[in-house]
């Protein structure tokens, strides 16, 4: 792999690479250049066909841009949701607990370096079910020991909702030794891998999660309002999610008062979806094909390869001195939040 030719090659598909350095993508990935021409493909489809857009293309595609997502995850067809954010996706994961009778399990397990909004939701619907929240502490310290969290899960445990990547820290947790506890205890499992997903390699099979939520507005370079759900199959289809809506009904069009679910990723979907977010996600989602490109970048490169790499393209890409703010997370180095001159490394 020649990473100068081949980082190149990607940075070709970003606009804003042409002036300037942008390795931010931990708060919004940099658009591709075939966002713009799917947006103009959406707005020419609305003016044209109207209220046929829905059938034409619309109907279907959360579907489509699900199973291109399913690809960065290792899922299968169908069983991907999108939906407007990573916070919805756990208010409707959680609903699906909403009528259990098992009053044995009433304990969620998080971590005070999960992100506030999945800890706001999650807290929330706990005291709505009286269900009861343990929080495991970092102390100030960039990581858990996983064992520490370990020993909280038990049979009383309903969910463990936690982080794949800690968002502060990029500290990556062993979620196969957490989901392998939770399961051996009968406990659910609900991911937060926002930040895990076109930076790291993910196999929700190999991992054993049952739930598993992430986004492209990130790493997956997708904008906004295209967050996902993964749901375990074998799971998914004893599953009656609470927080639901008429696009996740068998037969959507048939008006009916009593609701029957859909099957597969449909099953979790809500209300009419932002249909202008998934034409931003699909040209982002079919960059796929760089996946195993960035996944050997980023899991099998030295350090000092990578920042030389980088020292290359702020050479040949930086003409005056400026201020670079990016943030990376290199498997095992957990360097997070870094300020550098772009000068100092072109030098």
């Amino acid at each position: 792999m020649d990473l100068k030719k081949d980082l190149a090659l990607i940075r070709k598909e970003f606009p804003i690479l042409e002036r300037c350095v942008y390795l931010i993508s931990n708060s919004l990935g940099a658009v591709p250049k075939k966002a713009l021409e799917n947006l103009q493909k959406f707005y020419q489809m609305w003016a044209e066909e109207g209220v046929s857009a829905w059938q034409k293309e619309w109907w279907d595609l959360s579907r489509e841009v699900g199973n291109q997502v399913a690809y960065f995850l290792g899922a299968g067809e169908d069983e991907v949701t999108m939906t407007p954010n990573a916070t919805h996706c756990h208010w409707v994961a959680l609903s699906t607990k909403f009528l259990t009778q098992d009053e044995s399990r009433k304990k969620i397990v998080m971590t005070d370096h999960d992100f506030p909004s999945m800890i706001y939701a999650v807290s929330k619907i706990s005291e709505f079910r009286e269900w009861k929240l343990e929080i495991v502490k970092s102390n100030g310290k960039p990581a858990i020991d996983v064992e520490d969290i370990l020993k909280r899960i038990d049979e009383k445990t309903l969910f463990v909702a936690t982080s794949h990547v800690y968002f502060k820290s990029a500290y990556i947790q062993n979620i196969k030794q957490i989901s392998a506890r939770a399961r051996e205890v009968g406990a659910l499992t609900l991911i937060d891998g926002y930040h895990a997903p076109g930076i790291i390699p993910v196999d929700v099979k190999k991992l054993d999660v049952d739930f598993y939520i992430g986004g492209c507005l990130k790493w997956l370079c997708g904008g906004p309002g295209n967050a996902f759900l993964y749901v375990r199959p074998e799971l998914s289809e004893n599953l009656q999610p609470q927080l639901t809506g008429w696009f996740a009904h068998r037969e959507p069009f048939l008006f009916a008062q009593e609701m029957e679910y859909a099957r597969g990723g449909q099953k979790f979907m809500s209300g009419t979806p932002p249909v202008p977010c998934l034409y931003t996600a699909w040209p982002a989602c079919s960059l796929s094909y760089l996946l195993p490109l960035l996944n050997q970048l980023f899991t099998n490169t030295s350090l000092y390869a990578i920042l030389s790499v980088f020292k290359h393209f702020l050479a040949s890409n930086t003409s005056q001195k400026s201020t670079v703010f990016f943030f990376i997370d290199f498997s095992v180095y957990q360097i997070g939040y870094l300020t550098i001159q772009a000068d100092f490394l072109s030098k």
